[in-house]
């Protein structure tokens, strides 16, 4: 069923691209006298009450059967997001990966306040899981695979591009979680972290290279000239479990472009999208700390260390980082290792 891009956009979450026309009667507004809760609810979504909207679909939504209802309520948080689509559609489909730029998303992010990319980050959050149902076949409806491929693709996509914000995975960016600068990075063809900055607990703008960041108080009580700078309440054990929520959002988000690739489901290209997701996902699959792996595939294993430095002299900062001291465990985190060759593979 292929759906007009640029006509429709909607649905996408806090950076979704939603873009449907064609058939499945979602734009068909109900006007009969008696309406059931779905026709309601669509009338409400088109007179920007998506209050009410999401008040009528509560009980559909939350038995995860109705697709109708999943894919109404996704598209009441896409709207109450305030997402300006059009600009996302276009930053995807146009960016110069090349520019040496910071990843173009997370520049627009940045422009929005802590309380809007929170709400950003969980609309797209709360789409993501509800269109996962429809496209994982687990609901009865209107509503296909393949009539929600693009949709799931992008709120995927800017799920993980804000969970980069969320550093502390609470569902929530504010001044607990810092900024990771994802640059791209000519050398590996691809996006790398090359550092970032935080607030302190005295309001002063904290710079890090690398993941330093993650030694947390241990770094910042250095008192040596160009001591490195960690972020209290972090240590090395947080590097995994935020890479692997981004890796997994990705993931799914190249699941769903497949299916538009495959199927010829839209008028514009999903390769570029397609690009988009792997050059970032290409290169956070090498900053897995202390798994007992070569995650970056130079031969070696373990051999940075979370320094702010280029140790093994390749162009990337501590990547494929071993032990580190201050860690309070010193057990490899080996559960990660098919999340990482899923990648690597790639």
């Amino acid at each position: 069923m292929t759906r007009n891009l640029h006509h429709a956009l909607i649905l996408s979450s806090a950076i979704m691209l939603g873009v449907f026309a064609a058939g499945c009667n979602i734009f068909d507004f109900a006007s009969d006298a008696e309406q059931t809760n779905i026709e309601q609810a669509e009338e409400n979504i088109r007179e920007g009450d998506y209050d009410a909207a999401r008040e009528l679909l509560a009980d559909s939504v939350k038995d995860s059967t109705d697709s109708h209802a999943l894919y109404l309520d996704a598209k009441a948080q896409l709207r109450m997001a305030g997402v300006d689509i059009v600009q996302i559609v276009e930053l995807v489909e146009g960016q110069d990966a090349s520019s040496g730029d910071q990843l173009g998303i997370l520049e627009i992010v940045d422009g929005l306040s802590d309380a809007e990319q929170t709400e950003w980050y969980q609309a797209n959050l709360n789409i993501a899981s509800n269109l996962r149902k429809i496209f994982n076949e687990e609901t009865t409806g209107p509503f296909t695979p393949e009539d929600i491929a693009l949709e799931y693709t992008i709120s995927n996509l800017m799920s993980g591009v804000l969970g980069i914000r969320d550093t502390n995975g609470d569902r929530i960016i504010d001044d607990d979680d810092f900024s990771l600068d994802v640059l791209f990075n000519n050398t590996q063809d691809g996006y790398a972290i090359g550092g970032g900055s935080y607030e302190d607990e005295l309001g002063n703008m904290q710079t890090f290279n690398g993941l330093e960041v993650f030694l947390g108080s241990f770094a910042a009580k250095t008192a040596s000239p160009g001591a490195l700078t960690g972020k209290a309440g972090y240590e090395p054990d947080d590097i995994n479990p935020l890479i692997l929520h981004v890796m997994y959002l990705l993931d799914n988000s190249r699941d769903a472009l497949k299916v538009l690739i495959q199927k010829n489901l839209s008028t514009f290209d999903p390769n570029e999208i397609d690009n988009y997701v792997l050059q970032i996902a290409s290169l956070v699959n090498y900053y897995w700390y202390d798994d007992g792996f070569d995650t970056d595939g130079d031969g070696s294993t373990d051999e940075e260390t979370i320094n702010g430095l280029d140790d093994d002299g390749d162009g990337l900062t501590d990547e494929d980082t071993g032990y580190h001291p201050v860690d309070p465990t010193n057990t490899r985190n080996t559960q990660y290792y098919q999340t990482w060759l899923k990648w690597q593979d790639r």
